[in-house]
């Protein structure tokens, strides 16, 4: 039942998350990939703590995104790194939160931030990432990703797959995946467990 006391504990809410939303464009405005915007304690409990997250979320939203060609003229070298790819995928999975806001200072052009942003976005052309929101910049790992994770996470296996894909002139990271995904079936095959 909706009451008065409640319609003003909701507009008092709202003012409180339009506040914070506000406070926080600006502070996600000024951060860095990789980064974590943490949303404080209010005294409204868990219910609060939620819609601050999901206001958190909206805002994020309203950041612009950048097109490929864009970040392209931002990154000094255009050139796949696998290492970043491979490092880069690990954060990504170590992070709290299995969607996480990642978006360089366009106005501080820190170089290695817009690199890693670069790669990312090579990871979710590929299918390994989703990236979501209306402005991009939320990446989540796909299964696709998860199961390229599994093989990256091998050391031994991760070595395999770049001598290999490095045989091949131009090689892509859907054809690592693949020498991946061979090379373990392979194995399976060596177990008495083939697959077709």
């Amino acid at each position: 039942m909706v009451t008065g006391a409640s319609i003003g504990l909701a507009m008092e809410n709202s003012k409180h998350i339009a506040n914070y939303c506000a406070m926080l464009f600006v502070s996600i405005s000024r951060t860095s990939v990789m980064h974590h915007v943490s949303v404080p304690e209010s005294p409204g409990g868990a219910t609060q703590q939620k819609e601050c997250k999901m206001a958190e979320r909206a805002c994020r939203n309203r950041l612009p995104r950048l097109s490929m060609a864009e970040v392209m003229e931002r990154v000094d070298d255009v050139k796949r790194d696998d290492e970043l790819i491979r490092s880069v995928m690990f954060e990504l999975e170590d992070a709290p939160e299995w969607v996480v806001f990642v978006l360089p200072d366009w106005d501080d052009e820190d170089a290695e931030e817009v690199r890693k942003y670069y790669h990312l976005r090579l990871l979710a052309d590929e299918g390994y990432l989703e990236e979501t929101g209306a402005h991009g910049g939320n990446f989540r790992i796909t299964g696709a990703g998860h199961d390229f994770l599994r093989m990256m996470r091998e050391e031994g296996l991760w070595h395999q797959i770049k001598a290999k894909a490095s045989e091949v002139p131009g090689y892509s990271l859907r054809l690592m995946f693949e020498i991946g995904h061979a090379m373990l079936k392979q194995k399976l095959k060596e177990l008495g467990l083939p697959l077709p």
